[in-house]
């Protein structure tokens, strides 16, 4: 029996080998003897798993530009340096080895990186219930990206930020993305993109000056903290009304998906 390789067992055998922290490959720090590393892990991240670069750079905390970078970089001294392609082959043979013998029950499943501020907006979406169903390794690395992120403001100096405000985005374009999720995830649930709804919803809710903006926010909250409970259904039935009024406001959206799905 075989398992995926995971992003947690890429960090962990490159972490190893070069004699750094989980923290460390995460963090804001840009020492000199972590850049390496960091490419590495991005470059086998990118080369190993299924996920996309935006995935990735979630997970490391890096944008998907750096991971570009990083990927790049990597795959170009691969290409031209043997000595060194043979050393990051053997750290890609160490990253499926880890995962064979996680899909064998030898190891226990590994436990993924987390988006430290996606967790924190569900959990204070879903109250003490959600705080509650936290486990204590993402508590941990929550815990290490505020640390981290102080850190790196302390040691460069980084004064506060200036605040430009964006330009607002149109509540049909909000929407529409909303819209487009919702009926994605119906036909195909995943992670990934029930992350990606959830994060649409959050995107709408300064716009609850709207009736129906604010029952599809409320409804969406409740159905979070109903979970596994016996209000689940109820919650559900909610959620999918509030759903229906906004597709019956954008037609043009509704419509979209009919011609998708026929």
């Amino acid at each position: 029996m075989s398992a995926p390789v995971h992003i947690s067992d890429i960090i962990e055998v490159v972490c190893e080998q070069y004699r750094v922290t989980q923290t460390d490959i995460r963090s804001a720090r840009r020492t000199g003897r972590l850049v390496e590393p960091r490419h590495i892990a991005a470059y086998l991240a990118a080369k190993l798993t299924d996920k996309s670069l935006p995935q990735i750079g979630l997970l490391m905390r890096r944008d998907h530009t750096s991971v570009l970078h990083g990927r790049d970089r990597i795959a170009a001294r691969v290409a031209e340096d043997a000595t060194f392609a043979e050393h990051v082959y053997a750290l890609e043979l160490a990253c499926v080895s880890l995962s064979m013998m996680r899909g064998r029950g030898v190891l226990p499943a590994p436990v993924e990186p987390i988006v430290p501020h996606d967790l924190a907006r569900r959990i204070m979406a879903g109250g003490r219930r959600a705080a509650m169903r936290v486990s204590p390794d993402h508590v941990l690395e929550l815990c290490e990206a505020l640390i981290s992120a102080h850190d790196f403001e302390t040691e460069n100096g980084a004064p506060a930020p200036v605040l430009v405000p964006a330009p607002p985005v149109a509540l049909s374009t909000l929407v529409r993305d909303f819209l487009a999720l919702e009926a994605g995830y119906r036909r195909s649930p995943s992670i990934n993109l029930r992350e990606l709804r959830d994060r649409a919803i959050d995107s709408l809710r300064d716009r609850v000056d709207d009736d129906d903006i604010r029952a599809l926010v409320v409804a969406a909250d409740i159905l979070r903290r109903a979970e596994y409970t016996a209000a689940e259904r109820d919650a559900q039935a909610r959620y999918q009304r509030a759903v229906n009024v906004l597709s019956k406001r954008f037609p043009d959206n509704a419509r979209k998906e009919q011609e998708t799905n026929g």
